[in-house]
C-alpha cells in the first residue's frame, strides 16, 4: 500500500475583533459598547467558521478549522489568541470584523509565514470597514501582505442574514489557495533521471523549489527503476490486478491497427505496469517493500521522469505510467491524480499540480506544438474556422502521454461516468520507433470542444520564477481538419485544440509562453492561480485575466504593481 504524504495539514485559525470598551453607557440597553456588539460579532464569526468548514482540499480532505476562544479587543487578547493558534498548528489566519477595534494592536506578530486575510462587514452602523482600512494600512506599514475581503453592498445587521455572495466567493478562494500553498510546504519533487534533451524545465533546481515553493528536490537515477524491477521490489498482487484491469478495461483499444502480436502486447504491458508501480513507490513509498529504506519513498507531492533519450532509446517509454499516474482513476478505482511530468519538466509539473489543487481534477501536460491560422486551415482542408477560432488555435499534443480524463470533460460528474467516458475515448498505440526505439504504448484521444481551460506555465529566469496564466477554451474540429492536423504531427498522440479568450491566440504562441511545454487545468481558474502566485510572491508576467477579477494584497498597489511587489518582498521562503 502506498504511504500517505507526511506534512502538517493546512489549518485555518479564525478570530473576531471587537471594540473593547466595557464602561457603562447611559441609555444603552446592553450596558456597554462591547456587550452591545458581542452577539453580532460572534454571529458573523460563526458564519465565517461554518463556511471554512465546508472547504475541501483537492484530495477530498476537509480543511481543518480552529475558532479563537475569545474575541480580540486589545493586545493581551491578541497574544492569547496568537498563543492558542500556535498551539493548534495554524498556518492560515482570517480576522473577521464588523466593528471598530484597536487597529494593529489586535494583529499578530512574529509569524510572517502565516497567510492572512481580513474580512469585513460593509455596514455604516458599526465601522467594520473602517477597522479593515486601519489594519490594512498597518499591515502595509509593516510590509505584511494581507488579502482584504469586503463586499460591494451595504449589509443588514440582521443576525439571520447570510454572508454576502462576494464575501463567500473571496473567502472560499482565499482558503482553497492558502490551503494549497500549505500542502506544498515540506514536500518533495521526485526527479527520476535528470535533464531530458537539453530542455530548460527538465533541469530541476533545488534552490528554486526551496525558495519559491517551500519544497525539496529528491534525485533518483532511472537505474533505480530497473533495479527494483529485477529484484521484484514491488507489490506483485497489485501488478497482477493492474495487468488484468488494463486488458479488460481497454479491450479492443490496445494497438487497434494490430502492429504487434498478442504475446508482445502482454509482455510489454506487464513491463509498463511494473514501471508505473515502481515510480509510484519511489515517489510515495510502499509498506509492501521489505527494504526499509526503499519502502520510505521520497514523500513526493509530484514527480517526473526524464525518459528521452537515455532511457527510451533502449527501454519502453514512460507514456503509460505518466498517463495513468496523472489521471484520477486506475485499477484501484477513483483517486486524486499523482502528477507525473513528462521529460522531467518540474516547472510544468508544478503547473499541473496547481491545476489539480484548484480544481480537484486532473491537469493536462502537453507540448505547445503548433499554431494554426484560419487561413492555413482553410487552404489545407476547406474548413472555415473563423466562427469558432477567429484568431486561430493552438495544437496541444504531448509526445505520447496525457491524463486520460482529458479524453472527455475532465470535470464531468459523477466521477464514475467521467472514468467510463475517458476509457471509451482512449486508444493505446505502439510508440513511434523514430522517437522511441525502445518501444512503449502511447496514449491517443481527442479532447472534446467547448471546454473552459486555463493554461499555466512557470518560467525560470536565472534563480527566479515567473508565471504565465492564460484562460481559453477547447475547440472541436471537423474530422477531416482534425485528421489533417494530426497526420502532420503524430496520429498516435493525444490531441487538444485550444483558443485563447479575449486575446490573439498567435500572440500566446509567439511571446506569451516561452517553453515548449504547457499545462492546462479544466475551468477558468486564472484568478485563483494568480492568488496562489501572490501568496508565494511569484510575479505573473503574461495573462489575460480581467482586472476586476484579480485579487491581491493592496500592498501590491502601494509598491507599484505585481512585479515590483514580488521583487521587494522576495520569495516567501527566502
Amino acid at each position: 500500500m502506498l504511504r500517505e504524504l507526511v506534512g502538517n495539514p493546512p489549518i485555518v485559525g479564525i478570530y473576531a475583533t471587537i471594540d473593547p470598551r466595557t464602561y457603562l453607557v447611559p441609555g444603552l440597553t446592553e450596558g456597554s459598547v462591547k456587550a452591545q456588539q458581542l452577539p453580532v460579532v460572534m454571529n458573523r464569526l460563526e458564519k465565517v467558521v461554518a463556511l471554512a468548514c465546508q472547504i475541501k482540499m483537492y484530495d477530498g480532505t476537509p480543511l481543518r478549522v480552529v475558532s479563537a476562544p475569545i474575541p480580540v479587543g486589545g493586545p493581551r487578547d491578541a497574544a492569547i489568541v496568537q498563543k492558542f493558534f500556535e498551539e493548534q498548528g495554524v498556518s492560515i489566519v482570517i480576522n473577521s470584523m464588523c466593528t471598530w477595534s484597536m487597529g494593529w494592536e489586535t494583529s499578530f506578530f512574529g509569524h510572517p509565514e502565516w497567510i492572512t486575510a481580513y474580512e469585513a462587514m460593509n455596514g455604516t452602523a458599526w465601522p467594520g470597514a473602517v477597522l479593515l482600512n486601519s489594519k490594512r494600512a498597518s499591515a502595509t506599514a509593516h510590509m505584511q501582505p494581507v488579502f482584504c475581503i469586503y463586499p460591494p453592498d451595504v449589509e443588514e445587521m440582521d443576525p439571520k442574514a447570510p454572508l454576502h455572495p462576494e464575501s463567500i466567493r473571496r473567502i472560499t478562494q482565499f482558503l482553497k489557495c492558502a490551503g494549497s500553498v500549505i500542502m506544498m510546504r515540506g514536500k518533495s519533487y521526485a526527479s527520476i533521471g535528470h535533464v531530458s534533451m537539453g530542455i530548460a524545465g527538465s533541469e530541476p533546481v533545488s534552490d528554486i523549489l526551496a525558495r519559491w515553493f517551500g519544497m525539496k528536490l529528491v534525485h533518483v537515477d532511472q537505474l533505480e527503476i530497473l533495479m527494483r524491477m529485477e529484484h521484484e521490489m514491488y507489490d506483485k498482487d497489485e501488478v497482477n490486478r493492474a495487468y488484468d484491469w488494463f486488458f479488460k478495461t481497454f479491450e479492443g483499444r490496445i494497438d487497434p491497427y494490430k502492429k504487434m502480436t498478442c504475446h508482445d502486447h502482454r509482455e510489454l504491458v506487464e513491463k509498463l505496469v511494473k514501471m508505473t508501480l515502481v515510480i509510484r513507490d519511489i515517489m510515495r513509498g510502499n509498506d509492501v517493500i521489505k527494504d526499509e529504506e526503499r519502502s520510505q519513498g521520497a514523500n513526493a507531492l509530484f514527480g517526473g521522469t526524464a525518459g528521452q533519450r537515455y532511457w527510451t532509446d533502449w527501454y519502453p517509454n514512460f507514456d503509460l505510467p505518466e498517463a495513468i499516474n496523472s489521471s484520477t482513476f486506475d485499477w484501484n478505482g477513483l483517486r486524486p491524480p499523482i502528477v507525473h511530468a513528462t521529460e522531467n519538466d518540474f516547472l510544468n509539473g508544478m503547473g499541473m499540480q496547481w491545476g489539480a489543487f484548484l480544481t480537484g481534477f486532473s491537469a493536462l501536460f502537453a507540448d505547445l506544438r503548433t499554431y494554426w491560422s484560419p487561413k492555413k486551415i482553410k487552404e489545407a482542408t476547406g474548413f472555415d474556422m473563423s466562427p469558432v477560432a477567429p484568431t486561430g488555435f493552438l495544437h496541444l499534443i504531448n509526445s505520447g502521454p496525457a491524463a486520460l480524463d482529458w479524453a472527455t470533460d475532465p470535470s464531468l460528474l459523477p466521477a464514475e461516468e467521467r472514468m467510463k467516458q475517458a476509457i471509451k475515448g482512449t486508444e493505446w498505440h505502439p510508440a513511434n520507433p523514430g522517437y522511441f526505439p525502445g518501444g512503449g504504448l502511447s496514449t491517443h484521444f481527442v479532447t472534446p470542444g467547448g471546454l473552459p481551460i486555463t493554461m499555466i506555465r512557470f518560467n525560470r529566469i536565472g534563480q527566479d520564477v515567473t508565471l504565465t496564466v492564460i484562460e481559453g477554451h477547447t475547440v472541436q474540429l471537423p474530422d477531416n481538419a482534425a485528421e489533417y492536423v494530426r497526420q502532420r504531427t503524430d496520429p498516435t498522440w493525444p490531441d487538444t485544440f485550444v483558443v485563447a479568450d479575449g486575446i490573439d491566440t498567435f500572440d500566446v504562441m509567439s511571446r506569451g509562453i516561452d517553453p515548449n511545454h504547457v499545462s492546462a487545468a479544466i475551468g477558468h481558474i486564472g484568478e485563483e492561480v494568480m492568488i496562489m502566485a501572490a501568496m508565494l510572491r511569484i510575479p505573473v508576467d503574461y495573462h489575460n485575466i480581467a482586472e476586476n477579477r484579480i485579487f491581491r494584497p493592496t500592498l501590491w498597489t502601494r509598491l507599484g504593481g505585481d512585479r515590483e511587489a514580488c521583487k521587494v518582498l522576495g520569495p516567501l521562503y527566502a
